[in-house]
């Protein structure tokens, strides 16, 4: 039987993650920041409650920093599995990601020029350089019908231009 646990976007509309366990594999749905109030962004810098090196695959839905933000932390803290979206999600990613950590940058450094953080020592979630080892992890796949990332894993099938269903393959 198939377990969802709910690792974002629970109680809020954003930092959307979800762990799916079926046939003794791991698959994270999304990986977004979480956006908002400082009580909502400070959970950006908290751990998954599972160890990112035990998750084997990642699906994006879209583009938006709410469901792909996290991916440069995710990395950074152990993920090395493939990270599988459709062309136009990866290709936009890139780019949200790159101004992501570069705008980080930014206002790291205006907090701590102007000391206006709640932080003793603010620090940017992550940095451009944090970035580029999760583009490497991009797999493309196709936008519509199914596709398996795994022969005895997961098939991920779109349901609808905005709806996205993952099965696990019992096969």
């Amino acid at each position: 039987m198939a377990k969802l646990t709910f690792l974002g976007a629970a109680g809020s509309v954003t930092g959307s993650r979800y762990l799916v366990e079926a046939a003794g594999k791991r698959l994270v749905v999304d990986c977004g920041i979480f956006q908002g109030s400082q009580e909502l962004q400070g959970r950006n810098y908290q751990p998954l409650p599972v160890d990112p090196k035990t998750i084997d695959y990642l699906v994006l839905t879209h583009a938006h920093l709410d469901h792909t933000g996290w991916l440069p932390v995710l990395v950074k803290s152990g993920y090395r599995g493939s990270i599988f979206a459709n062309p136009a999600t990866i290709e936009l990613t890139t780019i949200l990601l790159k101004d992501s950590a570069h705008l980080q940058q930014e206002d790291t450094l205006h907090a701590q020029i102007h000391k206006d953080s709640h932080h003793a020592n603010p620090q940017p979630l992550y940095t451009p350089e944090d970035v580029d080892p999760a583009l490497k992890l991009f797999k493309s796949m196709p936008r519509g019908g199914g596709v398996s990332i795994s022969v005895r894993s997961f098939t991920w099938c779109p349901m609808t231009r905005d709806t996205f269903s993952a099965l696990p393959a019992w096969s």
